[in-house]
């Protein structure tokens, strides 16, 4: 196992044994050593190193170096405290007066076939030492090895960030500038920048571009941000971590639904608060107020453990005691790796705000880029381009599980899963137990870049075949989406990928009096608009690219929605048909039945009693169905049935009232049906305003016929 600790062994200089070379009446010998690991010759890129001259029997006058480069002889990788004001990442080169001396310290910089994404091994680097005893001029040469090391849990990017600049008196190993600064911040405000709440986060975004400075200066990627609903990341930086907790839960610290742009409900973990989503915030010092002591502080105190490991050690925090060292639940936690990842993510809620809000905030905001799902076969074929053609409200770009399925390959940290299926896995969502919904998010439209954060958002409504944005979907502003959305959150998405993202667990409700449900998913990213959404669902999806729509069945465990009151028949599902406008307009309620899916004329519409009586009173023109002999209802048969003759059959003109919404069924005589879909729409002045989509055998791709 990895031990961060560096053992006690790092309180002391590492001294490298080498052989002397004979000078005038004595020796001349180069000594190599580190404070952190090192085995000779190898060091690595921005380790620090020291070089010493020991002279045997001889007086040394001068002395001159050459040292291989590149290579530094220090940086400055701090943030500032209000004694010293803002402070920049900054590098010192190497003097004349320094390679006069004796010892010489410096940083080994990485060669070009070394800087990430390339690392072609350790490369060689000579030192020679010119030194002046007794008017002799004696000269000895050493090779060390420079590597960029990818294997050694002891010899990372974090390793010796944090190790570096140890000060004087300092008596934990390991223990660097930059984690003293990060406990003086927390520990004493006085000696903050700022005294407002948000330099919590202005601080920790600085914080990280210092790694990140470091890192680009010593040939190593930028730090890839994670998110705690995900597994820890992987890699060497990260692997047996001894101060971390093992059983980290990636369910319970999903991030809290206000800090999300979807918002939410009350998050079971923060408890009621005035804020439903992050827009609600009023600035970044009143997101701050609600952030960092609850899920900043939540996922620090589930990472650590507070137990000190085999081999660890402990330090002195000055108000709290001692403390275990490297532990992400008290303030040595830039130690542990992951702090970098995780405060990343942090930021990223940090600019999410910014965008929303439309705020000032230090740095640069990420260049726009084009984030969407598919409505339909014809939009796939055309990348995305705006506006859609119609149906809208078959997306192949979202799909259930009745199980979870294994994504694979997963990228661990970003939320980002290659391959989970596609919507032929589709299976019918079983009412009353979890079940798993899975999207398909695509970055490849023209002139794409990396989306940096991306939220998948779903809402649910009772499906009738015209449903209004928000009213039918939680209401308020925005809407209320599914309480565990938040699974989809996606992070780097690159541009010209197209990702499979979830499982996001939902129970679906009880299909009972419509066993039809309506998903309207919105992809929610700063760096692209949604556009203007309007009561419309039809609209909204067409006319944008991040809006997607899918109707579901929901079914019960034995596979029915109810018993069916037909003898003879199968209920296919139920659900409502309803005016989304604001007057009382005709509407037009068509069905589409491909030839193949039954036999002709055992596919049966199903009229409420009240709305069979609107048909009559609207005298509503009825075409491709054979009318009932009675439209009187019983107890027994509470519907009045429509048969369908042909493929297609539709009521032309059914005047409802505003809102007002009527229960329609659709069934069919017992039989062996083919598979496919049979679609039922609703549309009013010659425009469609939803509608149904009943899957009938093994998934398949949804045919449409428009009605003409």
């Amino acid at each position: 196992m990895r031990n961060i600790l560096l053992i006690a062994l790092l309180l002391l200089l590492f001294p490298a044994p080498s052989h002397a070379d004979a000078c005038s009446t004595g020796t001349l010998n180069i000594i190599a050593s580190s404070d952190t690991p090192f085995t000779l010759p190898t060091f690595n890129v921005g380790q620090m190193v020291k070089l010493e001259a020991v002279p045997t029997g001889i007086t040394i006058t001068s002395l001159t170096w050459t040292i291989d480069g590149p290579l530094i002889k220090d940086y400055n990788e701090r943030v500032g405290e209000a004694s010293s004001g803002p402070l920049l990442w900054s590098t010192t080169p190497l003097t004349t007066a320094d390679l006069s001396a004796s010892p010489v310290t410096f940083y080994w910089k990485p060669s070009p076939s070394q800087v990430f994404p390339l690392n072609g091994g350790p490369v060689t680097r000579n030192v020679t030492l010119s030194a002046v005893a007794a008017g002799t001029t004696c000269t000895i040469t050493k090779t060390f090895n420079v590597e960029r090391n990818t294997t050694d849990g002891r010899k990372q990017a974090n390793d010796f960030y944090t190790s570096n600049h140890q000060a004087p008196t300092e008596t934990v190993a390991g223990k660097g500038i930059v984690i003293d600064d990060h406990l003086d911040w927390h520990d004493f405000p006085a000696t903050r920048l700022s005294s407002a709440p948000q330099d919590f986060f202005v601080f920790h975004r600085s914080f990280i571009a210092r790694f990140n400075s470091w890192r680009a200066e010593f040939g190593y990627g930028p730090v890839i941000p994670w998110y705690p609903g995900t597994p820890y990341p992987p890699g060497i930086d990260d692997v047996a971590y001894a101060v971390r907790d093992a059983a980290f839960s990636t369910d319970q610290n999903q991030l809290f639904r206000p800090f999300t742009i979807a918002g939410g409900n009350v998050d079971p973990f923060l408890g009621p608060i005035a804020q439903q989503r992050l827009a609600d915030f009023a600035d970044a010092n009143s997101l701050d107020g609600a952030f960092e002591g609850s899920y900043h502080g939540f996922v620090h105190c589930n990472v650590g453990t507070g137990t000190l490991p085999t081999g660890g050690v402990t330090f002195i925090d000055p108000l709290r005691g001692t403390m275990v060292f490297g532990d992400m639940c008290n303030f040595s936690s830039p130690k542990d790796p992951v702090f970098y990842p995780w405060h990343d993510f942090v930021d990223l809620v940090y600019a999410n705000l910014c965008a929303v809000k439309g705020l000032a905030c230090p740095g640069t905001p990420a260049p726009a880029t084009d984030v969407w799902m598919a409505d339909n076969a014809a939009d796939l074929a055309a990348n995305g381009s705006v506006p859609s053609p119609p149906p809208h409200y078959i997306s192949p770009d979202i799909w259930n599980r009745t199980s979870p399925v294994a994504c694979a390959p997963p990228t661990a940290g970003t939320g980002i899963t290659r391959n989970c299926g596609s919507s032929a896995d589709h299976e019918n969502p079983i009412a009353g137990r979890t079940n798993y919904l899975y999207a398909m998010l695509r970055n490849d439209r023209p002139a794409a870049t990396d989306a940096v954060y991306t939220e998948v958002a779903v809402y649910i409504a009772n499906a009738s075949t015209g449903l209004a944005w928000p009213a039918n979907f939680g209401g308020g502003v925005a809407g209320i989406p599914l309480d565990e959305t938040r699974h989809l959150i996606t992070l780097y998405l690159p541009a010209g990928q197209t990702t499979a993202v979830g499982p996001l667990p939902w129970i679906p409700p009880n299909p009972s009096p419509s066993d039809h449900w309506c998903l309207y998913i919105r992809v929610l990213n700063v760096q692209d608009t949604i556009g203007t959404e309007t009561a419309d669902i039809d609209a909204n999806t067409g006319g944008s690219n991040s809006i997607a729509w899918r109707n579901l069945k929901i079914v019960t465990a034995t596979g029915m929605m109810r018993k069916w009151p037909f003898p003879g028949f199968d209920g296919l599902g139920a659900f409502l048909i309803r005016n989304i406008r604001t007057d009382a307009t005709p509407i037009d309620l068509s069905i589409y039945v491909p030839e193949g899916i039954a036999k002709p004329g055992t596919v049966r519409l199903q009229l409420s009693p009240r709305l069979a009586t609107l048909v009559v009173r609207s005298k509503a023109k009825i075409e491709g169905f054979r009318r009932p002999k009675t439209w009187e209802t019983t107890k027994a048969a509470p519907y009045v049935t429509l048969t369908v003759v042909g493929e297609r059959a539709v009521i032309r003109g059914i005047i409802l009232k505003p809102g007002e919404a009527m229960p329609v069924a659709v069934d069919v005589a017992h039989q062996k049906l083919g598979h496919g879909t049979i679609v039922v729409e609703q549309a009013s002045g010659g425009k469609v305003e939803g509608g149904v989509v009943l899957q009938v055998g093994r998934p398949h791709e949804i045919q449409y016929k428009p009605d003409k």
